[in-house]
């Protein structure tokens, strides 16, 4: 099959419901619950029921709650494969990048269900888990994209170059299954389709702003796109592109979307900002940095000093 821009081995099944992407640099406080006698810490409360780790929510001396006070973290289950990033998809699978630059997928029940493995592009550095069916991974090196079906078959190909695209530092999936890239060279805002052509982009962003974004992750929601900048903050895009407003967050280090709400990981806590309400909620603030952590649904989700992925849940 002959290779233009954008090659389509398989069929495309296309989600509607958006939801984060890496959180990384974030953490939870306290030791991981390893096996049955583990009793994790929480702002010095501890606590434990039966054989089970529990952690339990606690409100720090300066009145910093969590959005789930008084609620218990019980410890579920830990992923076996050691890794240096991961994240996770609105089904509560996880995707673990381990150390060989392997992706392997975990079920609900911390179980692996599937892995894929290419080693000729690079580092893989991203992957957009927007759709559990498409996934989005990033190889910057090569400056590909490639996507993947919920069983990790690879299904398409994205050399941005064939897009005119040659320094991308951002992608993000589209809610038309196109993709959204940030063009660092050229300080555009794009939408590419799947033959390479580009749709939409934004004005020159370095004429437009007095800081044009730098930019490391990108997220697109409905009608909106966030492109996430650390030291500067949150770039808001309407979806021709049109650049709206940038969100006071410089310290965060990466984005999640989730019921409507961007989850904001930093270096010392989390935080969830609701756009329609313009409301912020503290929901950690007490955060290691040698400990990732990423929230799903009733799950929270830990990767600490030993390279493991703990689940754990929250319940009422």
């Amino acid at each position: 099959m002959k290779k233009v821009g954008f090659l389509v081995v398989g069929s495309f099944l296309v989600g509607s419901w958006a939801v984060g992407q890496w959180a990384v640099g974030s953490g939870a406080v306290g030791s991981g619950a390893v096996g049955s006698e583990a009793v994790g810490q929480w702002g010095g409360f501890e606590s434990a029921v039966g054989s089970e780790a529990v952690r339990q929510w606690a409100v720090g001396s300066e009145g910093v709650g969590v959005l789930d006070t008084g609620r218990i973290q019980r410890h579920l289950h830990t992923l076996p494969t050691p890794c240096r990033d991961f994240t996770t998809d609105k089904l509560q699978n996880v995707y673990v990048v381990d150390k060989n630059n392997r992706v392997h997928k975990y079920g609900p029940d911390g179980r692996e269900q599937f892995h894929f493995n290419n080693n000729t592009r690079g580092t893989l550095q991203y992957i957009d888990p927007t759709d559990p069916f498409n996934l989005l991974l990033f190889y910057p090196e090569l400056q590909v994209v490639a996507t993947l079906d919920r069983t990790m078959n690879e299904t398409a190909v994205l050399e941005l170059f064939t897009a005119g695209i040659f320094n991308a530092t951002a992608i993000g999936l589209a809610t038309d299954n196109n993709i959204w890239v940030y063009d660092q060279a050229a300080f555009r805002l794009k939408k590419v389709g799947q033959n390479g052509e580009v749709l939409i982009q934004s004005d020159n962003l370095s004429s437009l702003l007095d800081a044009p974004p730098i930019a490391t992750q990108l997220l697109a929601n409905n009608n909106i796109v966030y492109l996430n900048c650390p030291g500067q903050g949150v770039y808001v895009f309407d979806n021709f592109g049109q650049f709206h407003q940038l969100l006071p967050y410089p310290d965060v280090v990466s984005l999640q979307l989730q019921d409507g709400k961007l989850v904001l990981y930093s270096d010392h806590r989390v935080r969830a900002y609701n756009p329609e309400t313009l409301q912020e909620q503290v929901l950690r603030g007490d955060i290691n940095s040698d400990v990732q952590v990423r929230y799903q649904g009733n799950r929270v989700y830990e990767k600490e000093a030993d390279d493991l992925v703990r689940v754990f849940s929250r319940t009422p």
